[in-house]
């Protein structure tokens, strides 16, 4: 099977405008691949963020001295809570 290529210098309004010639698959398949690359731009910029950087470390000597609970503990108050 050959891969379709796009020349990146094609111009953004080009490639919509190419969109509606696509067919039903075609079009699942770019949604595939762009649901990819935005989880991935997503993940790579919450990566960077310094705010979310601090919590996860802050998260990590939490978990590192104890001060946590299991998760099946955790959904069980919060079943308990939700029934009182």
């Amino acid at each position: 099977m050959s891969q379709d290529r796009v020349n990146p210098k094609i111009p953004f309004a080009s490639l919509l405008e190419a969109i509606p010639s696509l067919t039903f698959e075609g079009k699942r398949q770019l949604h595939a691949l762009l649901d990819e690359e935005l989880f991935q731009a997503e993940a790579d910029l919450l990566d960077q963020d310094p705010t979310v950087q601090a919590e996860v470390e802050t998260a990590l000597q939490e978990y590192k001295a104890g001060d946590y609970i299991p998760l099946e503990e955790y959904v069980e108050r919060q079943s308990e809570a939700l029934s009182e």
